[in-house]
């Protein structure tokens, strides 16, 4: 081997040896560590929450399910994930006074990600009949998402929906 190959060999064994220790120190890679109850101070946090225009009354046959989209987006209008209890509440005033309210759990890591889309960047929802007297065709639906992230902290939106 010529001496300039030997000294280039020299050369790069040191430097391995030299960053290997800095690379000993890293942390081992996982999943983030929980952010805790409370308020969080944290730029990226959901700070509005509305429900996406894709949300429909999707027909199932003879019964109509709502397929309900909700986007989460963060101070500066940026997509997120959400963490916390998230509540859709179903009213059609013109066929059942009464209100449907399903709630989802969205500190569950797997309900998390089964629920949420990334093509739309919104977590995908569906309501198989949540209601007792379906609503008339030509009405509209009144649907209000409500995130709970704290017992001190929510945010909601409310959308009308063509049926």
């Amino acid at each position: 081997m010529p001496a300039r190959s030997r000294g280039t060999v020299r050369v790069l064994g040191a430097l391995l040896i030299a960053l290997s220790p800095s690379m000993w120190g890293c942390p081992p890679k996982g999943p983030p560590a929980p952010l805790g109850a409370g308020s969080i101070d944290w730029p990226f946090r959901p700070s509005t929450v509305s429900i996406h225009p894709l949300t429909r009354a999707d027909s199932d046959g003879a019964d109509r399910s709502l397929l309900v989209m909700v986007e989460f987006r963060d101070q500066d209008g940026d997509p997120v994930k959400a963490i916390g209890r998230l509540a859709i509440e179903v009213r059609c005033a013109a066929a059942d006074p009464t209100e449907t309210s399903v709630e989802f759990d969205l500190l569950d890591q797997a309900t998390n990600r089964s629920l949420f889309d990334p093509v739309t960047q919104t977590y995908r929802l569906r309501l198989d009949r949540p209601w007792t007297i379906p609503p008339a065709p030509g009405s509209t639906v009144s649907i209000a998402a409500t995130l709970e992230v704290s017992p001190e902290e929510r945010i909601s939106g409310t959308v009308r929906v063509p049926w």
